[in-house]
């Protein structure tokens, strides 16, 4: 049965954004270049691609056609030249720019900071301080566009600790929109310079450096969540022990698959033979991290603070492991690449 066509105006735009809850990708823009075809309708009556137009292109709506096929609509577009048709998932009726507001802690630690970054359709920036991150999208779908500016933030945030030793603290105060409605928009975020004495520094290569690891970050969970785990441990002290063996447990689980396809090795084995760690450096971790687990069990047990130089040596092999861990997962993945490359030179 034909539904009402949601014919709002002669003007859209093209959207790409993810906005399934259930995807890792959720409020990102995962089809930066949307293809425009020749006809309506599902393939092959779909024909040739006749071009593609990035997200957020504002374009005229020149006619529209129910896919019983499909149970969606297609709308035919025209902008830059290129005229063609789209299905409704790729139409927007309505558009704004968002800019997500926001400070850092401690600000002192931030006095060196000028970033300009960008990831999956979100400019990050930031001056010292002060954060903010801009993107457009529909006003509707407002809830996928935060959560995505936030995990980006929070991934920059985590990427950065191994590398300033510094466990940033970021959040959002406020929120800017402003409707595109139906001419052209523009923007513009700046921040007031500001002055600090503070010795402990997190610099623009720190965040550049973690920039480089987001879209690893959104490929690999168990990176994520290890250096989440480093950041907590550095802002919570007296759990640090736990966070540490925790983060190098989610290295050792992404192995479990592998492990189980190897018979007679654990994931944590298979985990040091790759990444080429030694077994006294894991153990010097989990030991120390056991023995707080125990300490907080029993009834009768007492704070008792780790001396502090065995402290920053639980960090120091932890910050380790997980660098040898990147490093295996970029060569992975050149690898991969290469031989998908090669693949596709034969065919």
């Amino acid at each position: 049965m034909e539904k009402k066509s949601p014919l709002h105006s002669n003007h859209a735009w093209l959207t790409g954004r993810e906005t399934n809850p259930e995807s890792s990708a959720y409020g990102e823009v995962i089809v930066p270049l949307i293809n425009i075809r020749a006809n309506p309708g599902s393939l092959p009556e779909r024909g040739r691609t006749v071009g593609r137009l990035p997200h957020g292109t504002r374009v005229d709506i020149l006619d529209h056609k129910w896919d019983s096929s499909e149970e969606r609509y297609y709308y035919k577009i025209s902008a830059n030249e290129i005229r063609g048709w789209v299905p409704e998932s790729f139409i927007a009726w309505d558009w704004s720019c968002f800019t997500f507001l926001g400070s850092l802690q401690p600000p002192d630690a931030c006095r060196e900071l000028d970033v300009n970054a960008g990831y999956a359709g979100m400019e990050l920036l930031m001056k010292q301080d002060r954060i903010a991150v801009v993107t457009e999208g529909d006003p509707k779908d407002f809830d996928s566009i935060h959560t995505a500016a936030y995990r980006y933030l929070r991934r920059i945030i985590a990427a950065q600790t191994p590398l300033s030793v510094v466990a940033l603290q970021a959040g959002f105060s406020y929120w800017v929109e402003v409707p595109m409605e139906r001419g052209e928009a523009g923007r513009t975020v700046g921040f007031m310079e500001l002055e600090s004495k503070d010795p402990l520094q997190v610099t623009t290569d720190d965040i550049q450096t973690a920039q480089s690891l987001v879209p690893l970050m959104a490929q690999v969970p168990y990176l994520d969540l290890a250096l989440r785990d480093l950041t907590q441990a550095l802002t919570y002290r007296q759990h640090a022990l736990i966070l540490l063996a925790r983060a190098i447990e989610s290295i050792e689980n992404f192995f479990g698959p592998l492990a189980q396809q190897r018979r007679g090795i654990g994931k944590e084995k298979l985990m040091r033979e790759l990444l080429d760690v030694k077994k006294s450096d894991v153990e010097y971790i989990t030991k120390r991290a056991n023995a707080t687990h125990r300490r907080h069990a029993s009834p009768n047990g007492t704070e008792k603070a780790l001396d502090k130089d065995e402290l920053a040596e639980c960090f120091k092999k932890t910050s380790n492991i997980i660098v040898a861990f990147v490093n295996f997962l970029e060569s992975f993945s050149q690898e991969k690449k290469g031989k998908s490359e090669n693949n596709g030179a034969c065919l």
